[in-house]
This record gives C-alpha cells, sequence and structure tokens, in this order.
C-alpha cells in the first residue's frame, strides 16, 4: 500500500515530466499528452455528455476534459491525487471528484452512475491497446503505466496507433509489433527473457 507521502511524491514527478530539463523526457510526455487530448477531441460526439477518468494524477486531462463535457467525473485512491483534482474542480464546475478504488469500487455498483448520468457496464475500448505477454501485463500493473513504459524506453501510444491502421492486415500488425519490439529489450529492462523473431 502506498502511503500519502509517496503519493505527494509521485504527483510532484508528474508535474516535472512537461516542464523536465531532460528534452527527451519533455517531449515524450508532452506529446503523448497532446496526443491523447487530440484524440479525445476527435473523437468527442455530441452524445458524449459525460466522462470519467480514474486515477486522474496531475490531472492535466480534467480542464480538457471538463470544456468538452457537460459532466467529468475524476476517481482516484491518492489523496495527493484527489486534492489536486479538486483543486482543478474550483475552476471548472462541472468536475465532481470521487474517492474511490478500482479494485473495491463503489462507482461500479451504479450508486453514483446514475446520479451523474453514466451507464452502468461503461468499457473503455481496445483502440489504444497494445499486447502484452502475461508477466509484462502483470508487471505494468504492478509497478504503474508511466514507470513500466519509461523503463522501456517505448512509446505504447505510438504502435498503439500503427497497429489499428492494420488492424485488417496481420502481417502488418507483426512487422508493427516485430520493429516495435527491435527497440526495446525487456530482459534489460526486467529481467524477463527476450526472444528474437528467427524469421
Amino acid at each position: 500500500m502506498r502511503s500519502a507521502a509517496s503519493d505527494q511524491q509521485l504527483l510532484e514527478l508528474q508535474h516535472t515530466l512537461y516542464a523536465s530539463k531532460n528534452p527527451t523526457r519533455r517531449w515524450l510526455h508532452s506529446s503523448r499528452r497532446d496526443w491523447i487530448l487530440d484524440a479525445i477531441r476527435f473523437h468527442k460526439t455530441h452524445s458524449m455528455q459525460c466522462a470519467l477518468e480514474i486515477g486522474p494524477g496531475s490531472g492535466v486531462y480534467l480542464p480538457t476534459l471538463a470544456s468538452l463535457f457537460d459532466t467529468v467525473v475524476a476517481a482516484d485512491i491518492a489523496s495527493a491525487f484527489l486534492v489536486q483534482a479538486r483543486h482543478l474542480a474550483h475552476n471548472h464546475t462541472n468536475i465532481k471528484v470521487i474517492e474511490d478504488d478500482i479494485v473495491r469500487s463503489t462507482f461500479s455498483s451504479g450508486s453514483d452512475q446514475h446520479s451523474i448520468g453514466f451507464n452502468v457496464g461503461m468499457k473503455p475500448g481496445d483502440r489504444y491497446a497494445v499486447p502484452l505477454c502475461t508477466a509484462c501485463h502483470a508487471k505494468q500493473h504492478r509497478v504503474g503505466e508511466l514507470t513500466f513504459w519509461s523503463a522501456l524506453r517505448f512509446d505504447p501510444l505510438n504502435v498503439a496507433l500503427r497497429l489499428r491502421t492494420v488492424s485488417v492486415d496481420v502481417e502488418a500488425g507483426e512487422r508493427t509489433v516485430f520493429r516495435a519490439r527491435q527497440q526495446i529489450n525487456p530482459a534489460k529492462a526486467y529481467g524477463y527473457p527476450y526472444l528474437q523473431n528467427r524469421s
């Protein structure tokens, strides 16, 4: 279980990523943020009135979500992130901040969902998914998205976008994954075995 102090340190780290003195780190996180914001704007339709962000962190997406949706719910378990989200909610009255643990969520019971306009059973799409082996998927959940992908020095959104564009072409998808694997070596990052494609 994380402490409030470690949550505060993580929040401070997230703030520094976008203004890092390291140009690669600054570019990586700023480009990812901008790409996600552009994707949200592009895919948002008039029928979408509510947005849910689970784990808003430093809240970089909340102001944009608040400008696009009638209601935005920011759910987190970490006190530092809740304080940050509530601070942002002062300037955006359509942001509702709730304390919720995704593992034992009370939000999923529907008690809050109907009062703010969500349909029960909403599930995110796989549009931006990147396939992972079981060990890497478990590690990603254990250490967190940012730590996992940063250790691999790998941009998952770029690969997900490329996979999406070739989704009906299996061979093109395999080439995309093979090229992505050439850029990383999980054995160095996490000590997992890494098998080269022998074809």
